[in-house]
């Protein structure tokens, strides 16, 4: 027997509750990480963004406000999908809310991404927004020139990542290496993979070798079963 769903409620307070983020466009939210292009607005304004959307049959163009996050919750998401007054079913409410917004952020950032080469690619030119392609500075030092010019300085600095290192000899190596530097601490630091020893030994053999240990996951609700 299917668990029934209690009577849902709007939330209160919504509107409240994320009128902090009102100024937070729903673009912030998708992982964009690299940052490497920003669409702006030709002139300033304190009026909210809007878009616009199709030409109606009157061929005028209809703009709709700008997207945040307190606009797609109370309009776009609680009229369809109300927060339910159970709290075992607000967990699962927000777990269903959750879950479908995720899906969202990387076809948001493909979709941004698509737009953003179109614009490049075919020049497009808009009278109300201007593409900026900022760039982020970084810093390293020219090593080949000073080892050249310091090379005792460039002794005492030179180094290689442990990833870099790894690859380069291997891990048995590198805890070679570090054991005979440290004996006391890399034997308290060691560790060993169970793929790599199940490699060497048949499941049968490498299971009394194995330790099981639990950490809490998410918890999860589910239906009680029923008779």
């Amino acid at each position: 027997k299917k668990m029934r769903r209690a009577k849902a409620t709007p939330i209160g307070g919504a509107e409240q509750d994320l009128r902090a983020c009102d100024s937070v466009p729903l673009g912030a939210i998708c992982e964009i990480s690299r940052c490497s292009f920003l669409v702006l607005p030709t002139q300033k304004t304190n009026k909210k963004r809007k878009y616009s959307t199709p030409h109606t049959k009157k061929d005028k163009k209809t703009m709709t406000p700008q997207i945040t996050p307190a606009d797609l919750l109370n309009t776009a998401i609680l009229p369809h999908w109300p927060r339910p007054a159970d709290t075992y079913e607000q967990a699962l409410w927000c777990e269903d809310l959750e879950n479908a917004l995720a899906a969202l952020i990387p076809l948001m950032n493909a979709q941004y991404h698509t737009a953003i080469t179109a614009i490049i690619t075919n020049n497009l030119q808009n009278p109300q927004y201007e593409l900026l392609q900022p760039q982020i500075p970084y810093r390293r030092i020219n090593l080949d020139l000073l080892q050249k010019n310091l090379p005792a300085t460039y002794q005492k600095i030179i180094h290689l990542k442990a990833t870099d290192a790894e690859k380069i000899i291997g891990r048995t190596e590198l805890y070679r290496l570090a054991r005979k530097t440290d004996p006391a601490r890399t034997d308290t630091l060691a560790c060993a993979n169970i793929g790599d020893l199940q490699k060497i030994l048949r499941p049968e053999e490498a299971e009394p070798y194995l330790i099981t240990s639990h950490k809490p996951a998410r918890p999860k609700i589910i239906p009680r079963e029923t008779p």
